[in-house]
């Protein structure tokens, strides 16, 4: 059988402008992508009629959790400034992931900017890693 694996290259990070219709601009240089993950609480709802003396749980609220990304930074690039700028201002903005494949290959996300670091170390390219904390039910499409 032969597997289904397909190369990563060509998923996209994009940001929303915020415009109805909204465009998307395409992140430059980002290198890692992970998420959105999908988390949910776990109640507990063991009783004393629970059987065999095993905890019992229920799903409760679930969580978007988190975008991760890393990409190469550069400070005079007009998109890099917008995700500091809006991270600075807290301002709620859209995000998709694009990934190389159909169907079901993008993902929408409302987020805040949670994190934006650039590191900077001696005899390598400028960095920024990027935090994007979900809120809100990501949307597949």
């Amino acid at each position: 059988m032969s597997s289904i694996a397909k190369l990563s290259n060509g998923t996209l990070l994009q940001m929303g402008d915020g415009a109805s219709p909204e465009v998307f601009t395409t992140i430059p240089e980002v290198m890692k992508i992970s998420g959105p993950s999908v988390d949910f609480d776990l109640i507990d709802v063991s009783s004393h009629s629970s059987p065999d003396l095993f905890k019992e749980y229920i799903p409760g609220w679930s969580d978007g959790e988190v975008i991760a990304f890393q990409y190469n930074f550069r400070t005079s690039n007009t998109v890099h400034q917008n995700i500091r700028t809006n991270a600075y201002n807290a301002t709620k903005t859209n995000f998709k992931v694009v990934f190389p494949d159909t169907p079901l290959n993008t993902v929408k996300s409302a987020t805040y900017v949670k994190n934006n670091t650039p590191t900077a170390d001696a005899g390598k390219q400028m960095l920024a890693d990027g935090r994007l904390k979900v809120t809100g039910a990501p949307i597949w499409s």
